[in-house]
Parts: C-alpha cells; structure tokens; sequence
C-alpha cells in the first residue's frame, strides 16, 4: 500500500476498543495481523506460534523448539519471518502454508525485532545495532552502529526504518541507515518494546514497564500519550498496525491483547 501524504494531526486521533482477545500463550512478543483477519502470536517461553481466530478461538500452533522472540508476516509469498533466541540465535523463515520451516539463517548477534522491505530483512541486532539480511545470499551487515533496546520491535514503512534505543529514545532512519530524526522519550517511556507505524507515518510505541503506548508525529516533532493504565494496559509489549483496516492490536500481557479500531 502507497503511503498516504495527508498527514492528520495526533490531536485529533480517535481509537475505539473493538474486542479484547485470548492470547493462548504468556510472554507474547510479536504480534500480527493476518489479511483474512486471523491473528498471529509469538510465544517466547515456550517456543510457540499461536494463530487465532477472529472470533478469539484458536486457530492452530507451529511448535519450534527454541525461544520464538518477533515475527513478521510476508503476505506476497505467505511466509513469517521470525527470530529465535536459544543456544544460538537465528531468523526461521515458516511457510503459513503448509507449516513447515523453508529456511533458518544462524546469526552471531542477539536478535529480536524485525522487519521485511525488498528483499531484505532489517532487525534488531541488540547490541550489534540494526543489521540487514539479504534473502538472496543469507549475508548480514550492520547497517547502524547503535545498542538497541532488549526485546524491542522494528518498524518500517515507505523507505524508512523505526527503531527503540537503549535509552528508550526512537529514531527514524532511511533504508542505507541515515538517520533522520530522533526522539527522546524516557520522560514518557519507560522500558519501550513494541513499535508499529500506520498509513500515514505516525509511529506508536508501547511501554513495557510505563504501561503505555505513545503516538508520535510522522517528522518526529510531536507527541502524545495515547493510551495508559486507566485503559487497562498492564504490560503492553508487542504492536501490530494493520494498515488495510486501520486497526491497532496490542498485547497486554496476562493472556490478553486489545484490538482497536484508529481513525483520522
């Protein structure tokens, strides 16, 4: 989907709770949204994928043996990409499919969140910084030199890449690594995991230990606390904005995650 060039204001931003959903698993910390409405999530202590239904039942599991941190969901070729941290760390490529494991690619680094953008992969290399993988060879670089918040998200959309510093501070860079802008946060972040970007650019981002999530404008210049405690957030973690239906999933921990509708 071509990025949208009329940009609301945060202001005026508008969600409304659409149904909060059994998660299967504890310790969730990926999350998607499938194109049929299904919704996918990572269990890390476990090992597991969970799919689920809309109406909340349990669609089917993927067990794969190792720690399963977060995911992304590549509808062209129907694959997730996922990262795993054990013994060893490594990026599995799951046909959605059939079930089964097409590739695993063994990393040196730690690694977590991770994004897809034309053919290459884009990742949370902790800290090795923000790495790229190239689908073609299997070759990974350090694309930024830069610790990374542990367990946090990557977030892409046009030719920009969204990621959460160790400071809990995010920064904005282009897909060769130039940084764009960056924003401090720590007065309204604490702990900042999750990170997704909707259609018109604004980046939200969850606190883990602040139990909160964050809206920021598309420039970086403006932002704004868009939900907290008092709308039940205990310990949101993972994001997914799902850019066809304009809706925000979010995982609460506990065994739950919320489902909102975004508009303006």
């Amino acid at each position: 989907m071509l990025p949208t060039t009329h940009v609301p204001t945060i202001d005026d931003l508008k969600i409304t709770l659409i149904k909060t959903v059994n998660t299967i698993g504890r310790d969730i910390t990926g999350c998607s949204l499938l194109p049929d409405g299904r919704m996918i999530f990572s269990c890390f202590k476990y090992g597991q994928i969970h799919v689920v239904k809309p109406d909340g039942s349990l669609d089917f599991t993927v067990q794969l043996g190792s720690h399963t941190s977060h995911i992304y969901f590549i509808e062209d070729s129907q694959t997730l990409v996922l990262t795993s941290v054990s013994e060893y760390s490594c990026i599995k490529i799951i046909n959605m499919n059939t079930r089964k494991m097409e590739k695993s690619i063994t990393v040196e680094s730690r690694i977590y969140g991770i994004a897809h953008k034309d053919g290459k992969l884009f990742c949370n290399g902790y800290s090795s910084g923000l790495c790229v993988v190239s689908l073609d060879d299997d070759s990974i670089t350090q694309l930024v030199k830069v610790s990374l918040s542990l367990y946090s998200s990557i977030a892409s959309w046009s030719d920009q890449l969204y990621y959460i510093n160790e400071d809990d501070s995010v920064t904005c860079c282009d897909l060769q690594g130039t940084i764009k802008w960056k924003l401090e946060l720590a007065a309204f972040l604490k702990n900042a995991r999750g990170i997704t970007v909707d259609n018109y650019g604004r980046v939200y981002v969850a606190g883990f230990d602040s139990k909160n999530v964050v809206v920021i404008l598309p420039d970086g210049n403006k932002h704004r606390v868009l939900l907290s405690k008092k709308d039940g957030l205990t310990r949101p973690q993972a994001l997914f904005f799902d850019r066809n239906n304009n809706q925000l999933l979010i995982w609460n921990q506990v065994n739950e995650a919320f489902l909102y509708d975004v508009s303006k």
